[in-house]
């Protein structure tokens, strides 16, 4: 037997079999990488085509959601000022600037409680001590409304119920702003 070459079990025939399987490698990869990037671009253009043929009525959506949560996150963002005020003034008494803040809230919350009151009614939950009317000219639908709605800071801070309100709507509103990070009604109790 004549053998040209080295014996097969030699280093270089190792050597020169990783070489080439490391290239059929290495153009297995480019060739999947290739795939992959038209794969996106092909993808992108379906979304961008998408995208382009949505109608009014679904753009004028998701416009009126993102609308919708600015104005609860707003809300929140507001009620948690509100209720740092009461817990303070509860606390400590009330203070010298205090009544002129609970006045400046309130008359933020009665001009804006209305459009999401349906929205964050929906994940507070019902209590007896809500159907209770407190000494204010206008009597509370709710337990939000019944920590802002008398006329003073006093009426507030004083009610039996302040505390547990204050728990519940702080719950509420974490729930609605769990299900507008969310993008579901789940966490709603009345839905």
């Amino acid at each position: 037997m004549i053998r040209i070459g080295p014996p097969s079990g030699s280093i270089e025939h190792v050597r020169a079999r990783a070489v080439l399987a490391s290239k059929c490698i290495s153009f297995g990869a480019v060739k999947a990488r290739s795939t992959v990037i038209t794969t996106i671009r092909q993808d992108l253009d379906v979304i961008a085509r998408i995208a382009v043929q949505m109608s009014p009525k679904v753009l004028s959506a998701a416009r009126s959601a993102s609308a919708r949560r600015l104005r609860i996150e707003a809300f929140d963002e507001r009620f948690q000022l509100h209720v740092d005020l009461l817990c303070e003034a509860a606390k400590y008494g009330p203070a010298a600037g205090d009544a002129v803040r609970y006045d400046a809230q309130r008359a933020w919350f009665l001009d804006h409680y209305e459009p999401i009151r349906t929205e964050v009614l929906a994940y507070l939950e019902d209590h007896e001590e809500d159907d209770l009317s407190t000494p204010c000219l206008l009597v509370p639908r709710d337990a939000f409304e019944a920590l802002f709605l008398p006329i003073d800071l006093d009426s507030v801070i004083h009610s039996s119920y302040a505390l547990s309100r204050i728990m519940r709507t702080r719950a509420a509103l974490d729930f609605c702003m769990a299900n507008l990070n969310c993008g579901r009604d789940r966490f709603s109790l009345h839905a």
